[in-house]
């Protein structure tokens, strides 16, 4: 609790920072409604939140006397496929991408380099909707099949109802984006921040879904009925890091696996903090996380890429994403930030 900055009513230190900004200002170094800018964006997505509980599938397969395995091969193909699209997509191809192509895609086999911008193009949103339909496809006959395996193993449950949870999801804004229907204004609406359906709800069933205990500590009586703009979608992956990186945090500190939630309203936004006793980290690693730098991930115990990519689509949305409070060995606190709108959800 020394982390957090304030108490119901004052103002935080990302306060200062933490501003709406205009719809039509650029949010980040992608070109906002550039295909293979927001493809990229969404493939780190389902890389970060997806790829990794991927390879948990053969362990399910093996407790399934392999029972699925041609179906996670391909699962983990495809999720290669399109990993490899998305590089093609906003790279110059060079001979070692050219050869990573023609091994994953041995039917198609031709000289990229030949391809002027727009076959390119063509190209790669074909394929690319190929791979996505297949991979979401094979997600619901995962979901299936290894329902019963994953129910008898914690570990394996956890990345099970990752993939079930998000996966679909994000398959189905990917196959938006390439075929030119994904605009995120017309993507974001109002969501309660309170109550059934809302952004507090959404908070507790992501701390819960990572097998963390949550305690809302303080959530300020002025915003009542208040609604953020805000994307279902959108706001799982973030809160998904953010509860990820916590209980990264506290597993290597060995640290009661509780996750306090403060919830207050900040000027036309509404703040939500979560603090954990985790590992924490050092005033360099929280400066490059907060100017947008990448940092590893290699200890498991950091934000590393995921926060970089979660930190973009909170700017999408109008929202901000930072890391208000952290130290070596005491814990971090996170805020999110989304702006209040004057509009109602649809009943």
């Amino acid at each position: 609790m020394g982390l957090l900055a304030s108490k119901a009513g004052g103002q935080s230190p990302g306060a200062a920072r933490a501003r709406v900004l205009p719809l039509e200002e650029p949010r980040t170094s992608l070109c906002s409604g550039h295909f293979s800018g927001l493809f990229r964006l969404f493939l780190s997505a389902f890389s970060h939140e997806i790829g990794n509980s991927l390879q948990t599938f053969r362990l399910m397969a093996q407790h399934s006397n392999g029972l699925g395995d041609d179906l996670v091969n391909g699962m983990v193909d495809d999720f290669k496929r399109l990993r490899l699209l998305g590089e093609v997509a906003s790279k110059p191809v060079d001979s070692n991408m050219a050869s990573e192509f023609n091994r994953l895609f041995p039917e198609r086999l031709f000289e990229l380099q030949d391809l002027d911008d727009f076959a390119k193009d063509s190209q790669v949103r074909s394929l690319s909707l190929s791979c996505v339909m297949r991979l979401e496809q094979s997600i619901c006959e995962s979901g299936r099949l290894f329902r019963d395996a994953a129910s008898r193993r914690k570990d394996l449950k956890f990345h099970f109802n990752r993939v079930m949870a998000y996966g679909s999801l994000i398959c189905q804004a990917i196959r938006k984006i390439i075929l030119d229907d994904f605009d995120f204004s017309s993507e974001c609406g109002p969501q309660k921040a309170l109550g059934r359906g809302s952004v507090a709800h959404a908070c507790a069933k992501a701390v819960q879904e990572a097998s963390l205990k949550i305690k809302f500590c303080e959530i300020d009586a002025s915003i009542g009925q208040a609604c953020v703009r805000s994307n279902p979608l959108i706001l799982r992956l973030i809160l998904a890091n953010v509860c990820s990186n916590a209980k990264r945090a506290l597993e290597a500190s060995g640290a009661d696996p509780l996750v306090r939630v403060f919830v207050n309203r900040e000027g036309d936004g509404i703040l939500i903090r979560f603090a954990d006793s985790g590992c924490g980290m050092d005033s360099e690693t929280r400066d490059k996380l907060n100017s947008g730098v990448q940092t590893s991930t290699k200890a498991e115990t950091g934000h590393g890429v995921g926060f970089s990519y979660c930190r973009s689509l909170a700017e999408k949305i109008g929202g901000e994403l930072y890391v208000e409070s952290s130290e070596p060995g005491k814990g971090s606190v996170v805020a999110l930030r989304l702006e209040i709108t004057d509009r109602a959800p649809d009943k």
